[in-house]
This record gives C-alpha cells, sequence and structure tokens, in this order.
C-alpha cells in the first residue's frame, strides 16, 4: 500500500491502464478454463492409465471407456448443492 501511494500520478495511471488492459484475460470465466484444461493436464500426466491418447477430431484426451467410475472429486471451494427436498421449502 505504501508503494501505491508513493507513486507518482502518471505511474497510478500507467498501473490502471496495464489494469484495465488484462481484465479482458482475467476475467473468471476465462481464470476458470484455463484452470480446468490446467487440471486435466496434470491428471493425464499423473493418471495417464486413465485417459486414451487422443479424441478423434479434436485432439485432446478423454478417459478411457475401461473406467467408467473415474470421476474428478468436487473442487473444495465449491458448495454444495442443496438437496431436492429443501428448494420447495421456501415457498411456505
Amino acid at each position: 500500500m505504501f508503494e501505491f501511494c508513493s507513486q507518482t500520478r502518471r505511474q497510478r495511471i500507467i498501473q490502471r491502464n496495464r489494469t484495465e488492459r488484462l481484465s479482458d484475460l482475467l476475467d473468471w470465466q476465462t481464470l476458470g478454463q484455463y484452470y480446468r484444461t490446467a487440471r486435466r493436464r496434470a491428471l493425464e500426466t499423473t493418471h495417464p492409465e486413465y485417459y486414451s491418447s487422443k479424441r478423434r477430431g479434436s485432439g485432446s484426451a478423454t478417459p478411457t471407456s475401461s473406467t467408467p467410475g473415474f470421476r474428478y472429486p468436487r473442487p473444495l471451494s465449491e458448495p454444495p448443492s442443496r438437496p431436492p427436498s429443501e428448494i420447495g421449502d421456501d415457498e411456505d
């Protein structure tokens, strides 16, 4: 914070302009796509037995049919969904 307050007006303007240019690249949707891609690649690297070499036409790996029960665990940051029985209780 002290470093930011010590900047000149011109330096703050340059920093703001850089931030605005990067904002399109760093929105939550784009970051989520990069996260999912990186996670998939990491799993392909660490557990290659669960993935075929390439998906036909797209060039990305997919789970093989020999392991139908393999699923990604839910991320810790994602809250659990409400059970269907609780969804209708708010109307009473």
